[in-house]
């Protein structure tokens, strides 16, 4: 198989990679963005209708317009392209788009087999130091299989032992980027570590191609990238994901980094919530002692409307790791229960005895909102905004907004701006359905639920549960909604 690379204006596009090289340096793509930018250089200057595109670079997934205007605007974006001005992109209005620049194809390459990818010297290394690990797992394993009878496991080999120092070395700071709460010194975004480490798994898998953690690695960065997006482009990596769980299933069967990968993306994305709990159960299983997983299955009890048990699961938690205080679960389940005055003394306790974050900010906001408490609401939404960089004079607009009208008003015109923004609801559709409910404009509310529901974003899952939409439950639109929501 070839695989070529295609040029134009001042770029470099690598599609069996997802990797863009321009003068800033190289870019790790999202895979559906790629997709976009492959299928536009293979057809250059030609008028190509959205219904095409959609066909083409989503084929078999039921998406609308909107999941090809959104993937435009960022592939715009990161070209630095402009709707109004268009030098790579142009917009042909009631078809779809073009591709202007020339494409070039360069630097075809006739794929071998990946032992003759190797890096020079590789075979002849490997070769002794394979030869070397066999009398070791030979003598070693036939002692484990005499004292422990044959359950001792002969032949298993950890693949990360096979790596060169150095790619061991890249695959703790792959890791390292990955897990980290905070962006590493230099990076602008927790989004910018993600891709680094897409980058950094890529190489090593180039040399050694059955690294699972390498494999695994990407997976969990493309999942991490789509929930800093607020889920809004989880689904465009649902596929790839899910398949680099299977793969790794298929080899490892009780992975448990892979189990909890697919249940949650069976949770958040395919929305096959009974085979997602049974991966979760497997998860349990393989990671007894990550309590860490235990938080993720906690909403997704929470959304199936089973708070008792998370209520449970998460106070055994707390007896057994007395860490897991710091986290917001708990509030979560007593507002989901209808239980809001136990919901913000619990994110009280938080903001008081733990280190300040924008959650317990999100959280005291939304509940003001629950509970009528337009002041509470107001308070913690004036620190998100500021939080989220937005001007003083947008902010004071903002006040005097409130002062006339309430949290209602200042919804009703955050609804009318259709801002962007996570302002302690989320973000759009969803956020622009939320603001409707408050607003009291019921029909907007049912439409942007729908276009939610159409893009699978994930926090659509627990409108079943979130008495945020209590005040439009009987709205004939509503419930015929509901019915399309897994529970």
């Amino acid at each position: 198989m070839t695989n070529c690379s295609y040029q134009f204006k001042q770029y470099v596009f690598d599609p069996a990679h997802n990797q863009l090289a321009g003068a800033d340096g190289e870019l790790v793509l999202e895979y559906r963005i790629a997709s976009l930018l492959a299928y536009f250089c293979q057809h250059p200057q030609q008028s190509l209708s959205k219904t095409t595109i959609l066909q083409d670079v989503w084929a078999g997934r039921v998406v609308n317009e909107d999941s090809l205007s959104v993937a435009v605007s960022k592939l715009r974006k990161i070209l630095g392209d402009s709707r109004s001005d268009p030098q790579y992109i142009k917009t042909i209005p009631g078809v779809g788009y073009q591709w202007l620049p020339q494409v070039e194809v360069v630097d075809c390459k006739e794929q071998q087999p990946v032992i003759a990818r190797r890096k020079k010297g590789w075979l002849q290394q490997e070769y002794l130091r394979a030869t070397m690990l066999a009398i070791v797992i030979i003598v070693f394993g036939l002692t484990g299989w005499f004292t422990y009878g044959r359950d001792a496991g002969l032949f298993a080999v950890n693949a990360n032992d096979l790596l060169s120092p150095d790619a061991q070395g890249q695959l703790l700071k792959a890791g390292t980027l990955l897990s980290s709460p905070e962006p590493a010194p230099g990076s602008a975004s927790k989004e910018d570590d993600y891709l680094q480490a897409i980058a950094i798994y890529r190489d090593i898998l180039k040399d050694y191609p059955d690294t699972i953690d390498a494999h695994i690695g990407i997976a969990e960065a493309k999942y991490n990238i789509g929930v800093a997006s607020g889920y809004r482009v989880l689904s465009q990596h649902d596929d790839e994901i899910i398949s680099i769980a299977d793969y790794v299933l298929e080899r490892e069967p009780t992975h448990g980094r892979a189990l909890v990968l697919k249940a949650k993306t069976l949770f958040t994305t395919r929305w096959e919530l009974d085979e997602a709990e049974r991966y979760y159960a497997r998860a349990l299983e393989a990671l007894p002692d990550d309590a860490s997983l235990y938080l993720g299955y906690t909403e997704f009890l929470i959304a199936r409307g089973r708070f008792d048990d998370a209520e449970a699961l998460l106070q055994e938690l707390r007896r057994r790791q007395p860490d897991y205080y710091r986290y917001l679960n708990l509030a979560l389940v007593y507002m989901a229960r209808g239980e809001p005055e136990r919901a913000v003394a619990e994110t009280q306790r938080l903001i008081n005895s733990e280190i300040t974050s924008s959650i317990h900010n999100y959280s005291l906001q939304r509940l003001g909102v629950i509970m009528g408490d337009d002041d509470l609401a107001m308070e913690h939404f004036l620190i998100i905004a500021r939080q989220q960089g937005l001007p003083p004079t947008t902010i004071a607009g903002y006040q005097k907004t409130f002062q006339r009208g309430g949290i209602k008003a200042l919804y009703s015109q955050l609804l009318d701006e259709k801002t962007e923004l996570n302002l302690g609801q989320y973000v759009p559709p969803i956020s622009w359905a939320r603001y409707a409910v408050v607003a009291g404009r019921p029909d907007e509310a049912v439409h942007w639920l729908e276009q939610a529901v159409a893009e699978r974003q994930a926090m659509v899952l627990f409108t079943h549960v979130d008495p945020h939409y209590d005040p439009i439950r009987n709205d004939p639109g509503f419930r015929e909604l509901l019915a399309k929501i897994p529970h």
